[in-house]
């Protein structure tokens, strides 16, 4: 360092800043990315499973408070609109299973789909039966009594099912988002860290990058200086001399 130039010292200096710029801002991209694919986990697969299966658990409820209707009182209408909801709940499993299957990060949720799906299956299998029972005015006795009770039993399951699956969705987004959040925090810091350390070593290094080029400065004008004095003590010699030399001419002359 003592045999560097100013130009090279100052160079130096500059390109240890330049550095400490370009890892405090890889530092933020890659923090930053981390927390984007956090969010983007939340946005693209949990907020769309927590949504279908709530709206599967929504028309479950809907489709069978219709068939309720149908099956006790004959409402006129009442199974029709039975059926659409649980088509349309049908179709929201599907999608459901669909997401699910393509996604690793929600793998622990499967087990729970596979259950909605066989008690959604049991629940329809019984529903169609029961339906035929009352389509044939068979609707009395103890073997109908005994049998709307397994399809409520059956009804019940599949609801709890769809409800258990949407609190997990709710939980998973949740505990993604606090970790999103969190991730955030600790990114800010991290980068507020690192922009500071950038900040005080920067300013060190160019302390003593300056106070360098000045110790060089200030040894270059102290020998400038003695160079001077000795310039002009030789001048000084040389002016003695020449007047030595100018008396003894004339001393001569006048001989």
């Amino acid at each position: 360092m003592k045999t560097m130039t100013i130009g090279k010292r100052i160079s130096a200096g500059v390109a240890v800043l330049v550095l400490q710029v370009l890892a405090v801002a890889g530092l933020s991209h890659v923090v930053m990315v981390q927390t984007s694919d956090r969010l983007k986990l939340v946005s693209a697969q949990y907020l769309p499973v927590t949504e279908l299966a709530t709206h599967v658990e929504r028309e479950v409820l809907n489709a069978r408070i219709h068939f309720v209707y149908f099956v006790t009182i004959q409402r006129t209408g009442a199974l029709e609109k039975g059926w659409d909801r649980f088509r349309t709940a049908q179709k929201g499993l599907a999608d459901l299973e669909n997401l699910i299957a393509r996604s690793d990060a929600l793998a622990d949720t499967r087990s729970e789909v596979a259950q909605l799906r066989h008690d959604f299956d049991s629940y329809q299998s019984m529903l169609e039966r029961i339906i035929a029972v009352v389509n044939q005015h068979q609707n009395h006795g103890p073997e109908f009594d005994a049998l709307a009770v397994e399809w409520a039993r059956l009804g019940g399951a599949m609801v709890d099912s769809a409800g258990r699956l949407s609190r997990l969705g709710s939980q998973k987004t949740n505990e993604s988002a606090t970790q999103a959040d969190t991730q955030l925090g600790r990114a800010i810091a991290t980068v507020s860290g690192a922009s500071l350390a950038g900040f005080l070593l920067g300013v060190t290094i160019m302390f003593f990058v300056v106070r360098g080029i000045n110790r060089v400065l200030t040894q270059a004008i102290t020998e400038l200086s003695e160079g001077a004095e000795q310039v002009a003590s030789a001048a000084g010699q040389v002016s003695s001399s020449s007047q030595s030399l100018a008396q003894g001419s004339s001393e001569q002359a006048a001989s």
